[in-house]
C-alpha cells in the first residue's frame, strides 16, 4: 500500500472587509481598537480551523502508524508535527499532543454502527439469531480499549464478560476481510471460546464456511477439523 503524504493545506487567514470610519478624510479607516478585535477574530478562526483539520489528520496517522508497526500518542504527535508544521504552529505543540492522547482513545462511531449492523445481519443469516447481543467497537488504538494480547494483525479482541468486540481501524484490509474478522469473533461467541486453538471453534468455523459465510479461505480450519473428526464423519 502506498504511503500517503501530508494531509491538507496550511491554514490561511480569513479576509475581512474594513468598516467605514467616516467621510472625514475620504479614507476608510479602522480604529486601533477595532483592528485588534479583528485580529483576535482571525486568530480564533485559524485556531479552530487548524484544530478541526488536525483531528482528521491525527486519526489518519494513528491508523497508518498502527498498520506499520504501532504508535503511541507521543510518537503520533511527533509525526504530525513533522508533517503539518503550519497547522501545528496555529494551535501549539501541547495542544497537538493533547489531541493525540484524546484521539488514541477515540472510537469511530460510524464504523462501529456499520459493524454492529453486520453483527445483527450475520447473527440472523448464519447463527439463526441465537447469539447474545455483543457491542462492536471500531477503535483507533485498541491497546487503550483492550490492553491484552492484540499482537496478531488485524489487531482485535473480544471480551466475553462485557459482551464486547473490538476491531481496529485499518487501511490495510477491505470490507471483506473485516467481515471475515467479525465472523471469526462471532464463532467464538457461539462456542464460548477465546482462543483459536479450541477445536469447537474450528468446527464452528468449518460449519460457517460450508454455509457460505465470509470465512478466511485459509485451509487450516479444514485440515484441523478433518484430522480430528472420526473416520465415519469425514467426507
Amino acid at each position: 500500500m502506498k504511503q500517503k503524504g501530508s494531509f491538507g493545506p496550511a491554514v490561511n487567514g480569513l479576509g475581512h472587509t474594513a468598516e467605514h470610519a467616516g467621510p472625514k478624510d475620504g479614507i476608510n479607516r479602522v480604529s486601533p481598537k477595532k483592528e485588534n478585535v479583528m485580529k483576535d477574530e482571525v486568530s480564533t478562526v485559524n485556531y479552530d480551523r487548524a484544530e478541526a483539520l488536525l483531528r482528521s489528520i491525527i486519526k489518519y496517522w494513528i491508523v497508518q502508524l498502527m498498520d506499520y508497526g504501532g504508535t503511541c500518542p507521543v510518537t503520533t504527535a511527533e509525526c504530525v508535527l513533522d508533517k503539518e508544521p503550519a497547522l501545528c504552529k496555529a494551535i501549539g505543540k501541547e495542544r497537538v499532543l493533547a489531541l493525540c492522547k484524546e484521539l488514541h482513545r477515540a472510537e469511530n462511531i460510524s464504523q462501529s454502527e456499520w459493524y454492529q449492523a453486520r453483527f445483527h445481519q450475520f447473527n440472523n443469516q448464519y447463527f439463526g439469531g441465537t447469539l447474545p447481543d455483543y457491542r462492536v467497537h471500531a477503535v483507533y488504538d485498541i491497546t487503550v480499549w483492550a490492553p491484552g494480547d492484540c499482537d496478531e494483525f488485524p489487531r482485535s479482541d473480544i471480551d466475553h464478560a462485557a459482551h464486547e468486540i473490538y476491531l481496529s481501524m485499518t487501511h490495510c484490509v477491505g470490507f471483506r476481510e473485516m467481515d471475515e474478522l467479525l465472523i471469526h469473533f462471532m464463532a467464538h461467541v457461539a462456542t464460548g471460546t477465546s482462543t483459536d486453538e479450541d477445536f469447537a471453534w474450528h468446527l464452528e468455523m468449518e460449519r460457517l464456511r460450508q454455509f457460505g459465510a465470509p470465512v478466511d479461505a485459509s485451509p487450516d480450519n479444514q485440515s484441523i477439523v478433518h484430522a480430528k473428526l472420526p473416520n465415519t464423519l469425514k467426507n
